[in-house]
């Protein structure tokens, strides 16, 4: 379901990109959300992968630790960092863990079909210039969207489990 998430998210094209693309063809440049950063490409499909199979990683409660300890400890990692890195923690699970909670959290909040929505919203934009499909689609900015997020993760991150004792 991931993999499929991703065919059926970086293939779509509307607007003048569709109309170019009925003439010239699958070119590249033609597939908007091939240009979105590696955070929502790689976020959207974990977050389907979960959504569709009840399962997957933003379930996995190992997956959900990752993101909130770095919470609480105070190493949320802002939206420029969240397509992450090779050098440093999470390192290369860094687009997967923070974009598929991200989009788990959006889903939650503004609905399901809101991710349908996003998506079909930045394939008609201009490569590189996806962010203002936010504010159409949620009515705020993604920087706005991304600070609630990571409110909202940091704020269920400071409960500790009552049952938890150091062996």
């Amino acid at each position: 379901s991931h993999e499929y998430t991703h065919v059926v998210h970086l293939d779509r094209s509307r607007g003048w990109f569709g109309g170019l693309r009925h003439v010239f063809g699958r070119l590249p440049v033609l597939l908007p959300n091939l240009f979105l950063p590696q955070w929502q490409i790689e976020g959207i499909a974990t977050y389907e992968e979960s959504a569709i199979t009840g399962r997957g990683r933003v379930h996995a409660g190992d997956f959900r630790m990752l993101a909130d300890r770095a919470a609480a400890a105070d190493r949320f990692l802002p939206l420029d960092r969240a397509s992450g890195g090779l050098i440093d923690w999470p390192s290369g699970n860094a687009a997967y863990l923070y974009g598929g909670f991200f989009h788990d959290y959006l889903s939650v909040q503004y609905g399901a079909e809101k991710i349908r929505e996003l998506a079909d919203a930045t394939s008609g934009r201009v490569p590189y210039v996806g962010t203002p499909a936010f504010k159409k689609v949620f009515g705020r900015s993604l920087g706005e969207l991304w600070t609630d997020f990571e409110a909202d993760t940091r704020s269920r991150a400071s409960v500790e489990p009552s049952d938890a004792r150091r062996l």
